[in-house]
């Protein structure tokens, strides 16, 4: 199945409530989209423990041409509104055989550009109005403060401790947030 999610420029994600696994799209919103689309967790800088970026720069890529292998489909993938004049390097993929495969994969190839930095949240795994419940990958985060700005979440990670207080639930987010959308 990660084949098959790879080829398309998909990921694989467990759905624990029905206890199943799924493909979903690598970028369910596209980075340029960001600032305008409905983030679905919206966290404070005053719920968060600690803060880490490590930043890196991708290719500016406007297009691209995705490929079937010995057959299949050729789609030549541009980002709406630009010149596509910046092409990554020709993707050739035997499970490429349908045009939305491969303008799936174009897509994805191109939404992963530009200036960008890892980002990494650790905060509190509480279901209150006030912090943040289990936040998952693929969610779109609004990080609020002075500055604020919006990243996609990778992965995350859920940590237990036990403290003088009692116990304490941590979770680590990794995020990718784009600098230049």
């Amino acid at each position: 199945m990660a084949k098959l999610a790879n080829a398309v420029g998909g990921v694989v994600l467990p759905d624990e409530s029905l206890k199943t696994i799924r493909v979903k799209p690598r970028y369910p919103v596209n980075p340029w989209n960001w600032s305008t689309a409905t983030p679905d967790w919206s966290l404070p800088m005053a719920v968060t423990y600690r803060l880490a970026s490590d930043y890196s720069e991708q290719p500016l890529y406007n297009a691209v041409i995705v490929s079937g292998q010995n057959q299949g489909v050729l789609c030549n993938v541009t980002r709406t509104g630009s010149a596509g004049d910046i092409s990554a390097k020709m993707i050739v993929d035997p499970l490429i055989t349908h045009q939305d495969a491969g303008r799936e994969r174009g897509r994805n190839v191109i939404a992963y550009h530009g200036v960008q930095s890892a980002e990494t949240l650790e905060l509190p795994l509480r279901a209150t109005p006030d912090e943040p419940g289990l936040i998952r990958p693929l969610e779109l985060v609004e990080y609020v403060a002075a500055g604020s700005w919006r990243a996609l979440v990778q992965s995350s990670v859920v940590a237990c401790e036990w403290s003088r207080s009692g116990l304490i639930i941590k979770q680590t987010v990794k995020l990718e947030r784009h600098h230049d959308d």
